[in-house]
């Protein structure tokens, strides 16, 4: 069985690793920022946590965003690896790496035994 992370902890590894590829802040990838640099790392991160198991909806609430963003992110990512070479080797890179980190999982309702399972918020 494949150990799961919560959100926070998977959101915030992938941020520290995407920015340092983009050598970009984490802060600003987390901003609104729409310096190109964080633009484009905020959007390879909503890439790659929909890639980890992270439905729209979940990523877009996590980020403090609307689900047509990570729509939008997935869109823009995809026109750019087609016309970037660079940013395509970037973009496989990050993706070899998180390849390994394990799938995200938020407890289900009836999942939850205690009150001391609730390390952090979920969405029923």
């Amino acid at each position: 069985m494949t150990a799961s992370l919560s959100y926070t902890t998977v959101i915030e590894r992938m941020a520290q690793s995407i920015g340092a590829e983009f050598q970009v802040d984490t802060s600003l990838i987390m901003s609104r920022s729409r310096i190109e640099q964080a633009a484009m790392a905020r959007q390879v991160l909503m890439v790659m946590l929909c890639r980890k198991g992270m439905s729209a909806h979940q990523c877009a609430r996590e980020l403090n965003r609307d689900h047509t963003t990570i729509t939008h992110a997935h869109k823009s990512v995809q026109n750019r690896r087609e016309t970037d070479r660079h940013f395509d080797e970037v973009f496989r890179r990050i993706d070899s790496e998180f390849r390994e980190m394990p799938s995200i999982h938020q407890p289900k309702a009836w999942e939850i035994s205690s009150i001391g399972d609730l390390a952090q918020p979920y969405y029923f």
